[in-house]
């Protein structure tokens, strides 16, 4: 997971407003926040989802 975030090259402040584990055998589940200051680039992080193999959705939405 800290190569994907590294290559994202985000520059931005987030606050974690909740989170919420939907199936516990599989880790899967989301994140709730909010940027409080910077930008992300949508495009990057769609580029980096077409390669990922250990993580098959890992997706940003603010």
């Amino acid at each position: 997971m800290q190569p994907y975030a590294h290559h994202l090259n985000y520059d931005f402040t987030a606050k974690v407003d909740s989170s919420v584990i939907v199936n516990e055998k599989k880790v899967v589940g989301f994140i709730v926040g909010s940027i409080t200051s910077g930008s992300y680039d949508k495009w990057v992080e769609d580029s980096l989802n077409r390669n990922l193999i250990n993580y098959k959705r890992i997706v940003f939405n603010f």
